[in-house]
């Protein structure tokens, strides 16, 4: 499905822009992944575009997990009618949590674990649009790793959200009560008034990029795009890939040293 077709359906829905759109999808079409992972997807724009990028590409397969509680903001379109009427349900599978999506990727990784008790990489890209929540996305970046093959991508959105901006924008406007600041978020499901002043303020996803995914010893190719509000990263090396012949040459190294001291 080509581009112009894909946005001329979805570009009145929330919160993607026309260029982020087509860099996503031309990101898609570059990379040529098979299997998508995205967390958070609100009415399904982001899914919908990737997921005719996958269709222009012949194969590949989107998992999309959010909240239901998501549907109560998120609608007019769902995410499910929209991926239902673009005829992209066979690419596009979404799946909703009770609370959180890190419970789906607790589940994945125990579908993955071998009998070796290695847990075996299946998605070759991965987009995080979702609770933007330090706490929830640290742990989901930790089990996102253990799921994402060596190569592949890592996409953050909205480097630069942070709570208070929310609250600020939500006191200004007609949000319904469960929207407010004395409420739960809808989307990271925590309560904003039990939040210290520097929560409020400091972006939660940008920490997380710039405090644990830059320094991590296993991903590089860092770079921003969107203004700065996409984080982009590639995961290079796996742990398991060099930690035996480490492990070897310590103990090769610990013998050596034994050896000479005995003699």
């Amino acid at each position: 499905m080509k581009f112009d077709e894909i946005w001329k359906n979805v570009r009145r829905i929330p919160h993607i822009s026309e260029l982020g759109a087509r860099e996503l999808y031309q990101v898609i079409l570059d990379e040529k992944p098979s299997r998508i992972l995205e967390l958070g997807f609100a009415q399904g724009k982001s899914s919908a575009i990737m997921g005719a990028a996958l269709k222009k590409l012949g194969h590949g397969r989107i998992d999309s997990v959010d909240l239901f509680v998501s549907m109560v903001r998120y609608n007019n379109p769902s995410a499910e009618e929209l991926i239902e009427k673009l005829e992209l349900d066979q690419i596009v599978f979404l799946h909703r949590e009770q609370n959180t999506y890190n419970w789906w990727l607790k589940n994945m990784i125990q579908q993955q674990l071998r009998r070796s008790s290695r847990i075996e990489p299946i998605f070759d890209f991965v987009f995080i649009d979702g609770s933007h929540n330090f706490t929830i996305d640290t742990c989901a970046f930790t089990l996102v790793d253990r799921l994402l093959k060596t190569g592949s991508l890592i996409l953050f959105d909205d480097l630069e959200y942070n709570y208070y901006d929310i609250n600020e924008r939500q006191n200004r406007s007609n949000d319904p009560p469960e929207l407010e600041i004395d409420s739960y978020d809808p989307r990271a499901r925590v309560l904003r008034t039990h939040m210290s002043e520097s929560e409020l303020r400091e972006p939660h996803v940008g920490l997380i990029y710039n405090l644990l995914v830059k320094t991590h010893p296993n991903y590089g190719e860092f770079r921003t795009s969107q203004n700065g509000n996409w984080g982009w990263a590639r995961k290079l090396r796996d742990w398991g890939e060099d930690y035996p012949k480490r492990r070897e040459w310590q103990w090769t190294n610990i013998l050596r040293k034994y050896m000479s001291s005995a003699l």
